[in-house]
């Protein structure tokens, strides 16, 4: 779900990828701007929570840094963030967020980097 509380369509799992690699580059240019190395990586996604393990479906996903108690922060920020931890790093993928939400993204991760609660 988004913030406007509608349930997201499944065919967001496979989206444009040139519209889909533009809203990862923007939102990495906005933390890179709050200064938060951002990094865009290949991320596969699963059906279900992981009920299909063996059909990956390929992608990418914004990559930053797992300092100790951001994924908390961001679980508990004003607009609550759920990312998952890969080799060490915190990843945010796109495809799970509503492109009208892409703003409140970024500022939730600002805000969970600076130390707020």
């Amino acid at each position: 779900m988004h913030l406007a509380g509608a349930l997201l369509p499944i065919d967001r799992l496979w989206p444009d990828p040139a519209h889909h690699r533009a809203r990862l580059e923007a939102l990495a240019a906005r933390l890179a701007a709050a200064g938060l190395p951002a990094e865009i990586v290949p991320a596969e996604a699963f059906l279900g929570g992981g009920s299909a393990p063996e059909a990956p479906i390929p992608g990418e996903a914004i990559a930053l840094s797992d300092e100790p108690e951001i994924s908390r922060r961001l679980r508990r920020g004003p607009a609550p963030v759920v990312g998952y931890l890969r080799e060490g790093r915190l990843l945010l993928d796109l495809r799970t967020v509503d492109p009208e939400d892409d703003g409140a993204l970024g500022e939730a991760v600002v805000l969970a980097y600076s130390g707020a609660p």
